[in-house]
């Protein structure tokens, strides 16, 4: 093999890795656009479940006014429509119910008293516009003299 002969095929051989970087690249991008095919696809699926959902709900309210307003009777309903009238109301039914015990949970706050606890915590007293506190913050703060008091109680036994 002659040095003709090597150049010629390190031609075909660069040739070759031409082609097959193209042809990677060109995977990439269909691997690309076909992911985002597929995320918009799966987000219209979501739009048309949720839209499929409303429908259902106005036909099912629909039908709840027609029965309260002697439009339609209970004995006029297909069996379809009774089904779908019975899982709406237990939906519904379970909505409010998860409604009702959430709101209804008592938030239970460190400051604030647990039932039956009516010994005030220090926590409860709230000072004037935000200023400091007129409790003492030691238990023995309210035993020490201050200017203007005197140390005797005051008390009948002060003789």
């Amino acid at each position: 093999m002659d040095q003709k002969e090597l150049d010629q095929m390190r031609k075909v051989v660069t040739e070759l890795m031409k082609e097959l970087k193209a042809m990677a690249m060109a995977r990439t991008t269909v691997d690309v656009e076909s992911y985002i095919l597929k995320a918009k696809i799966k987000n219209r699926e979501e739009e048309l479940d949720h839209k499929r959902k409303v429908v259902k709900e106005l036909e099912m309210d629909n039908l709840i006014l027609d029965l309260e307003d002697g439009c339609r009777s209970l004995d006029d309903l297909s069996q379809t429509e009774v089904n779908d009238l019975r899982s709406y109301t237990s939906e519904k039914i379970a909505w409010f119910e998860r409604e009702i015990s959430r709101q209804s949970e008592p938030s239970t706050s460190v400051n604030e008293p647990i039932l039956g606890d009516d010994v005030p915590k220090a926590s409860d007293h709230v000072a004037p516009e935000g200023g400091p506190s007129s409790l003492p913050s030691d238990d023995n703060e309210d035993m020490k003299k201050r200017d203007g008091e005197s140390s005797k109680s005051g008390g009948a036994d002060d003789a």
